[in-house]
């Protein structure tokens, strides 16, 4: 009888310890998912926020209070951010693809400035710059070198940054979203926006190419 005794309770405690340890590895477990769960999130949130920075548009706030709630909730959290994160990534290629080449930059000019398109690509090409960035022979052995035109549309840097930022300021109003690249002389978008607005100003006499 004390054998059976014996043994039962052996039983009871080695079940009881067997059950303990199996519930501390499914907390463990619970744990680590909800750390892994919060890494993603964050690492989404740095994502949408740098995006967004380059967009110049305002970043979504986030709140660090889902730390302390459930998984549930973070998996919630974490198909949020990463939708955000998703879109404005698309967007970002989008708004890109204004910079990628000379004929893309003049079609994303062209809806904002309807009608440019027919003026930008034969004034480009009777100015020497059409599909590369060249600067003017002519003018590279004067004195002052640092204003030679360049560019798919010839811009001399004074002319092109005495305008460039009325006509991204106008091009923004207009509802395109503007890289902070494309303020620069080089920048096939902003040449062509910059020509678009100019053009569409009346202002197309600072080119002398017969296609202008």
């Amino acid at each position: 009888m004390r054998k059976l005794i014996l043994v039962a309770l052996l039983t009871l405690l080695v079940g009881a310890s067997a059950g303990t340890a199996q519930a501390h590895r499914l907390n463990v477990n619970r744990f680590s998912y909800g750390e892994r769960i919060s890494h993603q999130v964050h690492h989404n949130i740095r994502g949408t926020h740098l995006c967004q920075i380059e967009l110049g548009i305002p970043r979504t706030k986030s709140r660090g209070r889902f730390l302390r709630l459930g998984v549930d909730y973070r998996r919630y959290v974490l198909r949020a951010w990463l939708k955000r994160h998703q879109d404005c990534g698309q967007l970002l290629r989008q708004t890109r693809r204004c910079n990628f080449n000379w004929y893309l930059a003049m079609d994303c000019a062209s809806r904002v400035f309807p009608g440019s398109r027919g003026w930008l690509e034969p004034c480009s090409r009777s100015e020497g710059g059409h599909t590369d960035f060249v600067w003017n022979r002519d003018l590279r052995d004067k004195p002052n070198k640092w204003n030679v035109p360049g560019g798919w549309m010839q811009f001399m840097p004074s002319t092109f940054y005495s305008h460039v930022h009325s006509a991204l300021a106008e091009t923004k109003r207009r509802g395109q979203i503007v890289l902070k690249s494309w303020y620069s002389h080089d920048s096939q978008a902003g040449q062509a926006f910059t020509g678009a607005y100019m053009w569409n100003n009346g202002g197309t006499g600072h080119w002398t190419g017969s296609g202008c």
